[in-house]
């Protein structure tokens, strides 16, 4: 209890130095939650011709979060979520999801900035998010622009409703990525639409996305210039678990409106996962993905593998060991650790197999 008093004096501090008056505020206990993830690794990383050590904070956040109850049966919810570095003195305010809306017996309404429901439908299948293996490595991304079909939604309106095992989601960007017009408006030449429809239950998960961006900044292979496309994306994911044993699959497809200028985003991946439960203390998890080579192209594919040991110290906190490594294709180069680790490895030259292995520490509160 004291703990959380102190949280709640350092926040209505925060308000006051902002400008808000703190004799109106009316937060309770069941309104403000203060949460977070820290993750710092040990690294050792491999592009193909030279070998490193990073020491790397992977997506490390703390957030603030509530929900205030009005007598109209209406409840306001929000949540400011910025990214902590500990490795490096750096972040800004509100930068993960971030959002004021509306909660109601017909789902939540969302303003603000968010994971998309396309990159969250793999989010759930995915067993090595912000680790080295990452799957953003390969799924959402192309070997010359990486991790873009991942990006969050700004300036966005997101819409949830969970109803029961199923969960609808849909997205509306006015302006993504960042760009406005001048003065006024956001500039709807670069809108993005996701949607999603998922399953998920103690034992099974079914998950299927759909995403348009119109006017994602990617490069022209041409020339190399960044020019905005026309990206669109379809993707599946699933798990079940048969007894200590979970197993999975994923696929997405990928295209862009223009062939000549960006065949590198018109391409297949698929993956499996397999996670075992050896004991209320250990998890050993793997997966592995393929990118075939994209539209036009020949030896343009890649393969992830990665494999994970997990110690789980508590329910809140876990040391791992992991290894990753994208085999390239003789013309692509893919990345590995990819996506939310803090540090990624570009091979040197195309064809070569970028690689690492990491010892980490993971606290959530």
């Amino acid at each position: 209890m004291k703990l959380k008093k102190i949280h709640l004096l350092v926040m209505l501090l925060c308000f006051s130095l902002y400008g808000f008056d703190v004799h109106s505020a009316q937060l309770n206990k069941d309104e403000l939650e203060i949460y977070g993830k820290l993750h710092v690794s040990a690294n050792r990383m491999d592009n193909g011709k030279k070998t490193g050590t990073s020491i790397s904070s992977n997506a490390s956040r703390i957030g603030f979060k509530g929900r205030h109850k009005t007598p109209k049966h209406i409840d306001l919810i929000w949540q400011l979520e910025q990214t902590v570095r500990l490795d490096e003195a750096n972040g800004n305010l509100a930068t993960r999801n971030s959002y004021l809306g509306i909660a109601s017996n017909y789902g939540d309404l969302l303003v603000g900035h968010n994971d998309t429901p396309y990159k969250i439908v793999a989010g759930y299948w995915g067993l090595f998010s912000d680790l080295v293996p990452d799957r953003l490595a390969l799924l959402g991304a192309s070997m010359l622009d990486n991790v873009k079909m991942n990006d969050r939604g700004e300036n966005a309106i997101f819409y949830k409703n969970k109803m029961q095992a199923w969960e609808l989601q849909a997205m509306y960007s006015a302006s993504n990525p960042t760009a406005e017009d001048n003065d006024t408006t956001d500039d709807n030449s670069a809108v993005m639409r996701s949607y999603a429809l998922m399953y998920r239950t103690n034992t099974a998960y079914l998950g299927v996305g759909f995403e348009q961006w119109d006017g994602m900044a990617v490069t022209n292979i041409q020339n190399s210039e960044t020019e905005r496309a026309i990206l669109t994306g379809v993707r599946l994911a699933a798990y079940y678990w048969i007894s200590s044993l979970q197993i999975g699959f994923v696929y997405e497809k990928t295209e862009a409106d223009d062939l000549l200028r960006f065949p590198h985003w018109d391409k297949e991946v698929y993956g499996i996962s397999a996670l075992y439960r050896i004991n209320s203390d250990f998890d050993i998890a793997m997966h592995s993905l393929k990118a075939k080579a994209y539209a036009n192209s020949e030896k343009t594919g890649a393969q992830l593998n990665g494999i994970g040991l997990f110690f789980h110290l508590d329910s809140q906190s876990d040391l791992y060991l992991a290894w990753a490594q994208t085999n390239n294709d003789e013309n692509a180069t893919y990345k590995v650790a990819d996506g939310g680790h803090g540090d990624t490895v570009k091979p040197y030259k195309a064809g070569e197999d970028p690689a690492a292995i990491s010892l980490g520490m993971i606290f959530s509160f």
